[in-house]
């Protein structure tokens, strides 16, 4: 417990030399054309890319550029449909859509660990925008990173001049490059969580005292059955544990089955920390923790990429997807038509952030 404090007190002045970063510059008026700090709280580092364009006539580099524009397409439904989702919810649970707020969706203990998965995410997002611009022969003025407040930002600044007199599909290609790595890398982190997890109920704790810890229950252990019942999930735990006082538990430890006895003394808890799934493959190795912590490394890289990508794909003035739709505004006819599209989807994305969060008042 005194080092799981300690862990908490750095984490806390991470965060707090973050804030601070971002925060003292704008006061000690440091803004130049390097540091950028128009508000307190965000703190920009703009630094000029050195060399030339080069034109990029690789197939597969053609193709790659293409393919970005049909998975942004294709983020952009997947973000249509998480906003119907939020707004017409099948259960009292809420939506799909939930902003990351320290605290109230994220726990504090786990925001340090965010910040770094957050950070890479923005960082591939925006070098994906260079790479496209780059290989197309579009010339870059800067890039640069920083920080909102402790979560980092990062930027690249094309030539406008040079962006604009491309044809429309080499905008295209710029504007989806970004939203399509995240895309890429969220499915890839999706891939390696169906490699190194199964269902089951994972015992990665066992608190001393408990009648588990007396029954012989030990960290590692998959808990398999209860007095006869399979036990595949939570739910079936839940279950299992409230049918009686003597409890005939069933774990998996390594290859070998073992029938331990839990007497629950008139308890409601049995004293186990699970988790709903089970390490396999290079994960099963590993102590509980460890493997808690790269599952849940993937998970949040999965959830922040595709969370990223999809936002950025959604058609909202500002954003990648909003200056593609921006692009079918050069046909006058259609111009009016885009701006409402846009206005649109900025409605109901707000919409979809406040109702996901109704749930959590």
């Amino acid at each position: 417990m005194r080092a799981f404090g300690s862990l908490m007190a750095l984490e806390a002045l991470a965060l707090v030399a973050l804030v601070a970063a971002s925060v003292v510059p704008y006061f000690l008026n440091k803004s130049s054309e390097r540091l950028f700090t128009p508000f307190p709280g965000f703190v920009a580092l703009r630094f000029p890319v050195e060399g030339k364009p080069t034109q990029g006539k690789s197939r597969i580099v053609e193709a790659s550029l293409d393919l970005a524009i049909v998975i942004t397409v294709i983020l952009m439904l997947i973000g249509y449909t998480l906003i119907v989702r939020t707004l017409v919810p099948k259960s009292p649970a809420g939506g799909a859509f939930v902003p990351l707020i320290p605290g109230v969706t994220v726990p504090v203990n786990l925001l340090v660990s965010l910040i770094w998965i957050i950070a890479i995410a923005v960082v591939v997002h925006e070098l994906f925008h260079y790479l496209a611009c780059v290989w197309q022969g579009i010339r870059v003025r800067s890039a640069g990173v920083g920080l909102l407040l402790f979560f980092p930002i990062a930027f690249v600044e094309p030539d406008e001049e040079n962006l604009m007199r491309s044809p429309p599909r080499a905008r295209a290609r710029v504007y989806s490059a970004g939203p399509a790595a995240n895309g890429v890398l969220a499915a890839l982190a999706l891939v390696l969580i169906t490699v190194l997890i199964e269902k089951g109920v994972y015992v990665i704790d066992v608190e001393e005292g408990s009648p588990a810890w007396a029954a012989g229950i030990k960290k590692g252990d998959v808990i398999i059955e209860v007095n006869g019942q399979r036990v595949n999930n939570l739910i079936d735990l839940r279950k299992a544990i409230s049918s009686g006082e003597l409890l005939k538990v069933v774990v998996l430890r390594g290859e070998e089955k073992v029938t331990l006895l839990v007497n629950k003394d008139g308890r409601e808890r049995i004293g186990v920390y699970v988790l709903p799934w089970v390490p396999k493959g290079p994960l099963r190795g590993l102590p509980p923790e460890e493997a808690a912590k790269a599952v849940q490394t993937l998970f949040w890289t999965h959830g922040v990429n595709l969370g990223l990508g999809v936002v950025n794909a959604l058609p909202m003035f500002i954003t990648d997807g909003g200056k593609l739709v921006s692009e079918v505004k050069r046909v006058r006819r259609l111009s009016s038509v885009a701006d409402a599209f846009q206005l649109i989807t900025v409605i109901l994305f707000v919409h979809a952030l406040v109702g996901s969060l109704r749930p959590l008042a």
